[in-house]
């Protein structure tokens, strides 16, 4: 994949987008097809997209020769603590190489030797969009993906006129935000804010442009940074809720409640923050009396409550 130039084989020159390209679907195959299965199957990881019963003829990771020992009994054992680290190695090793792929179209100019434009590459696109997605389904992954760098990619695909790469965005940071480890889940939130996608999530979940679906995601991914007070603080700060009070009013069918509904809970979240002083808007003092300036919560609650909030609650 990180090949610059093309290559001789045989007789016959290979391009850096058919080498892309290939990379990119072996990755593909590979994640779909072995690494995400045998997660799956691993006691401390789940998968929510895979379904490992469909695929039990597929190739697997869980018996590796290295990982195996004969006894004189005949009886095979197999080392589970082994194979554990060279799964979360391989693990690694993959997730960065995807996040390195996806990297490749986030927005800056690449020019190849060949003379290969980024628009040779749309196919290619597509399939990324289905690995990422998928990537940040996964507890192990996720961190790894954060770390790498992931999040700054996807809020550069936010920003993008790609509808395709806006709801693969938006759906991939709501997979980010929904971790279960609470440790983790501060840091990546945390994350989410510092990469400034707070904007990018508010253009989204008003824009008529994309699918419910993307602006379900964007509602959620609010909705879970209303709830820890660091987080929730610079929901406020970024005028967010304007948007959220605005999505209250989309209360219409089945595809738009789930909209208004996930609105209503960060707005409700912010208002119990406010009335408990329980946000962090100075910085440096743990006493939550002190937390937040008096003026600073009766402008949350008049901003909610003259929005109009009250009378669709």
């Amino acid at each position: 994949f990180t090949v610059p130039t093309p290559v001789a084989q045989r007789g016959e020159e290979i391009s850096v987008s058919e080498m892309r390209q290939a990379s990119i679907m072996g990755v593909h195959t590979f994640w779909f097809d072995a690494l995400s299965p045998s997660l799956s199957s691993s006691k401390d990881a789940t998968d929510p997209v895979i379904d490992v019963s469909a695929r039990v003829t597929r190739p697997s990771l869980r018996t590796r020769k290295s990982s195996t020992m004969q006894l004189p009994n005949g009886v095979t054992m197999i080392d589970q603590r082994k194979e554990d680290l060279e799964l979360q190695e391989l693990l690694e090793l993959t997730v960065s190489l995807i996040v390195e792929m996806a990297r490749t179209d986030d927005g800056t100019e690449v020019s190849f030797h060949d003379g290969s434009k980024k628009s040779d590459f749309t196919p290619i696109v597509e399939q990324m969009s289905a690995i990422v997605q998928q990537m940040c389904t996964i507890d192990r992954a996720r961190p790894i993906a954060v770390r790498e760098g992931i999040l700054k990619i996807l809020v550069m695909w936010m920003r993008s006129q790609d509808l395709e790469k806006v709801r693969c965005a938006s759906l991939s940071v709501n997979e980010l935000t929904s971790t279960v480890d609470s440790y983790m889940a501060g840091w990546i939130h945390s994350q989410i804010v510092n990469e400034g996608a707070l904007t990018e999530i508010v253009n989204i979940c008003i824009s008529k442009n994309v699918g419910q679906d993307v602006r379900l995601a964007g509602a959620k991914i609010l909705q879970t940074l209303c709830i820890a007070p660091h987080t929730r603080a610079a929901v406020v700060e970024s005028n967010c809720i304007y948007c959220l009070v605005s999505l209250l009013y989309e209360f219409s069918n089945d595809s738009t409640k789930k909209v208004a509904f996930a609105a209503g809970s960060a707005l409700l979240q912010l208002l119990a923050g406010a009335m408990t002083r329980s946000s962090v808007f100075n910085s440096g003092t743990l006493d939550l009396d002190e937390a937040v300036a008096s003026e600073k919560k009766d402008d949350i609650i008049s901003d909610i409550v003259d929005g109009g909030a009250i009378s669709q609650f």
